[in-house]
């Protein structure tokens, strides 16, 4: 499967505390850097397409800044666990635009409409909704600033991701 994400650009203190809490609560901490998922894992569209498309998209996007603020407790829609997800207060129309421009052209038809897109940084997966919403209180609000100045293409399995390509942004 492909997948298209963009990792944060962060201060080193923030990256730390971020990092810490994901290794702690986030299984796929061991595969991946904290980031923001723009295209969920698909399959069906050849590499070359997806990069051509993906190469349009950077190309014409600038660098987004964010400000994650928020911990939410969100059910996974396709199994029994759920999520902690540090949410963006600044630069959330951003993400959701730039999300929205990948899901045309090749990508259209793999746009998963049953789970409505809201941009987040996962720091945890949950077998117990009641420990999920435990430590997304303790997380509380937060102040996390940052930004996106490319995004990646990369191959996943299941277990682990391997880089395809960077596609900076303008």
């Amino acid at each position: 499967m492909l997948v298209i994400f963009s990792r944060l650009e962060l201060d080193p203190a923030d990256r730390a505390w971020l990092e810490g809490v994901r290794r702690r609560y986030d299984p796929q901490h061991a595969f991946v850097d904290a980031h923001f998922t723009l295209v969920f894992p698909f399959e069906g569209v050849p590499q070359d397409e997806v990069a051509a498309h993906a190469t349009a998209v950077a190309t014409s996007t600038p660098a987004v800044a964010f400000r994650l603020t928020t911990a939410a407790v969100v059910r996974d829609p396709a199994a029994e666990r759920s999520h902690v997800f540090l949410l963006p207060r600044e630069g959330e129309l951003a993400l959701s635009r730039l999300h929205r421009q990948l899901y045309s052209g090749p990508l259209e038809a793999k746009l998963r409409r049953d789970i409505p897109y809201q941009p987040h940084v996962t720091v945890g997966a949950f077998d117990s909704h009641a420990d999920a919403e435990r430590i997304a209180t303790v997380l509380g609000p937060c102040d996390i600033a940052g930004t996106l100045v490319s995004m990646d293409l990369a191959a996943f399995d299941g277990r682990t991701l391997a880089n395809l390509r960077n596609f900076p942004f303008a």
